[in-house]
């Protein structure tokens, strides 16, 4: 393997095979060259590896990494130990890249000497219709604004493909996804912001998410997502202890963990799930010790949207009814 590559762009895959043609190609397509591609099979029972595999044998800079079906944020824990790269990038089976994104992101990263940056995405619905997006003005966030603007909802999202990382950074702090299986890119971005002294915005829509992949776990809201969940704030939460940061972010903290907890039942409502099923979900967050800590939190620091949305959340009938409405 060459070992001048500048950026690793890691893909973990699971029963992906209609969707990586168009994702993989987006990487070989990069008017940047310089890129070492990363794909982890994670255990996919279709024809997801053997295509891989006729991809590598054309391509040099593709190194294909096998296990057993752990989850993504495993698999991308065995994509960043393997990368030879100065940066590291991520993107899911089912999305893919714009042909300038390497070129420009990587130029401002080097550009301002940022431990991480962000860009911005476009989305597409099921129908592989362009609904939404966002993007960014050229600027930088300095320490402790960074982790500030993360646990505010700020302009740092909590997921990991719309950013490039410093390899070394992320190495220097052991920066890697726990063994979630939902909201794992939560976690990772969280220690980002906590260690990270300078980040970076860069204009532009560069990343193109979609919501194509059955099997992508953004398409399925189970009692197992606020298990997980729960699971991941707790382990952030702890986090901000270890690093005597909890008792200056606690209230910041706090919105973080309703905005993150109402969002996801806010999600279970307009899920396929029935009623009493939806209704556990809900319970096992409101019942959670997390909820009730953040209860205490001083409501000046909540927005009067996020303070509906925290008592909405007390009533799962309605939620339900409004979120099957918005289903059909």
């Amino acid at each position: 393997m060459n070992n001048n590559y500048q950026i690793s762009i890691i893909i973990p895959i699971y029963n992906a095979a209609p969707f990586l043609p168009k994702s993989i190609d987006s990487v070989l397509n990069q008017t940047y060259k310089k890129i070492e591609l990363i794909l982890i099979d994670d255990g996919s029972t279709d024809n997801s590896l053997s295509l891989v595999k006729d991809y590598q044998k054309k391509n040099k800079n593709i190194k294909i990494l096998s296990q057993k079906n752990h989850g993504v944020g495993v698999a991308r824990n065995a994509g960043i130990n393997s990368a030879t790269g100065k940066y590291i990038m991520f993107l899911d089976a089912d999305d893919f890249l714009e042909p300038e994104c390497c070129f420009w992101v990587l130029h401002n990263i080097k550009k301002n000497n940022s431990e991480f940056l962000s860009f911005g995405a476009n989305f597409y619905n099921k129908k592989n219709k362009l609904s939404s997006g966002f993007e960014f003005k050229n600027k930088n966030l300095l320490a402790p604004d960074v982790l500030s603007s993360y646990l505010l909802g700020g302009d740092i999202k909590s997921v990991v493909w719309n950013k490039i990382y410093s390899k070394s950074f992320l190495s220097k702090f052991n920066i890697r996804f726990n063994t979630s299986r939902v909201n794992e890119d939560s976690f990772f971005v969280m220690q980002a912001c906590v260690f990270a002294k300078k980040i970076s915005f860069c204009p532009g829509r560069f990343y193109n998410h979609t919501r194509l992949n059955f099997f992508s776990t953004t398409n399925k809201i189970t009692p197992g997502h606020y298990i997980s969940t729960l699971h991941v704030l707790n382990e952030e939460k702890l986090l901000l202890i270890s690093h005597g940061f909890f008792a200056h972010f606690k209230n910041s903290f706090y919105i973080h963990v309703i905005n993150l907890l109402t969002y996801l039942i806010f999600m279970g409502a307009c899920s396929q799930l029935k009623f009493d099923e939806f209704k556990n979900c809900v319970n096992i967050a409101l019942k959670s010790d997390i909820w009730d800590e953040s209860k205490d939190a001083k409501l000046s620091h909540f927005n009067i949207l996020l303070r509906l949305r925290q008592i909405l959340c007390y009533f799962p009938g309605a939620l339900w009814f409004f979120g099957k409405l918005n289903f059909k």
